[in-house]
C-alpha cells in the first residue's frame, strides 16, 4: 500500500477493495467527503457497511437529536 496517492489512484484502490473509503481519503490527503463527491460525480455507488442494527442506529440518532446535534 502506498503512503500517498492521487485522488484518482486512491479511488482505484478503494474500488479494488484494497482499502476503505477513509484510508483512500488519507492516501489522497483529502476528506472522505471529497472522495464521496468524486464517486458521485462518476456515478459510482457508495457502499457503506454497518455492523450496527437498525435499532442501534435509531438509538444513536435519537441521542444525537436530544443533544441538539441532529
Amino acid at each position: 500500500m502506498p503512503e500517498q496517492a492521487t485522488l484518482d489512484e486512491a479511488i482505484v484502490l478503494y474500488l479494488a477493495n484494497a482499502c476503505s473509503l477513509d484510508r483512500a481519503a488519507e492516501l489522497a490527503r483529502v476528506t472522505r467527503w471529497d472522495i464521496m463527491d468524486r464517486l458521485t460525480e462518476q456515478n459510482i455507488p457508495i457502499l457503506i457497511y454497518h455492523t450496527r442494527s437498525a435499532q442501534e442506529i435509531d438509538d444513536v440518532a435519537e441521542e444525537l437529536a436530544r443533544e441538539g446535534i441532529l
